[in-house]
């Protein structure tokens, strides 16, 4: 009996590997929360993000849904959470409403004392989405497992990625880089989905996009910041934009992402040591992020095991014009 089982859970995996199928998402000020409903009924909320290190839960949240929880101990991970730790298995979801489980390593979450935000309960990492294929369709609000057996199609655009690996070519992190051109200089980013940040009040006057406070944007190191504004004052920029960190935002016209020109992309600065924290996790150091601000101009497919990322443009871009013999 447990054989068999066994053999249907491995069945029923299989087929949801070969058929494409949207999650239950939502798409706010381009910052996409999926949303799974429980066997029981109950429904979780997780914000996504490429960017970020590990799948968590908020201990109310969890405790609310009726999970199992087992206490976990992590000196450093106490220090920066807090000591009432746990881990809990992803839950049994409701068929045709739920999320799969890491593809890749630990399944499980860690639970933790925090608040969940209007939007969000808990947070899924670079390790949720690693080893499978994701369409982050911008342009219709949808997110999409791809199939095991994927096409691009003649209209994507493949731009390769890059992971940090080790010595014998096995992947260490999730963080995928990405190599764009501003201002005919091309970039290593982290494709960072997650990149958020929450605008002062003048930011929001300045910027006008009628978007939320909480919102996508894109980050970029202080000295890289500083050399677009020396090159190209009239590129506009606000100062303490950002609630908490008074972060200046620095406005760029034109960013080139596969072959594409988009833009005006708004840039959030961050201190230099963003560069050395995420190079640590990144296979090159990274300038910044490029996030869900720069990316809705696109359907941008992510296909983890090939390291591979497929832009379809959506019609507010347009392909970079060719420099001249």
């Amino acid at each position: 009996m447990f054989t068999f089982i066994l053999a249907a859970i491995a069945k029923h995996a299989m087929a949801n590997s070969e058929q494409a199928h949207d999650l239950p998402a939502r798409f706010i000020a381009n910052r996409v929360v999926v949303e799974p409903s429980l066997a029981n009924g109950k429904t979780l909320s997780f914000f996504t993000d490429t960017g970020g290190g590990a799948n968590m839960l908020c201990r109310d949240a969890a405790e609310r849904a009726g999970l199992e929880l087992v206490p976990f101990t992590d000196p450093e991970v106490e220090n920066e959470l807090g000591k009432n730790l746990a881990k809990v298995d992803f839950p049994a979801f409701r068929d045709g409403a739920g999320i799969p489980a890491n593809a890749i390593g630990d399944t499980r979450m860690l639970v933790y004392d925090c608040r969940p935000t209007e939007d969000s309960q808990g947070f899924l990492s670079s390790r949720w989405f690693d080893g499978r294929v994701w369409t982050w369709d911008y342009p219709n609000g949808k997110l999409r497992l791809e199939s095991n057996k994927f096409q691009s199609g003649e209209t994507a655009r493949p731009v390769e990625l890059g992971f940090k690996a080790d010595k014998t070519g096995k992947r260490q992190f999730a963080m995928p880089r990405i190599v764009i051109r501003i201002d005919n200089s091309e970039l290593n980013m982290l494709l960072d989905t997650g990149a958020t940040t929450t605008l002062m009040p003048a930011a929001l006057t300045v910027v006008g996009d009628m978007l939320p406070t909480v919102r996508a944007t894109s980050f970029i190191a202080h000295s890289r910041f500083e050399q677009w504004h020396k090159r190209h004052p009239q590129w506009r920029i606000i100062d303490a934009a950002e609630v908490g960190t008074f972060a200046r935002m620095i406005e760029v016209a034109e960013v080139d992402i596969a072959g594409f020109e988009v833009g005006p992309v708004w840039f959030t600065e961050r201190p230099d040591t963003f560069r050395q924290w995420m190079g640590q996790m990144m296979d090159k150091v990274p300038e910044g992020a490029i996030g869900g601000d720069a990316l809705s101009y696109f359907t941008l497919t992510v296909d983890y095991p090939n390291a591979v990322a497929y832009f379809r443009c959506s019609s507010r871009c347009q392909p970079t014009p060719q420099s001249a013999p």
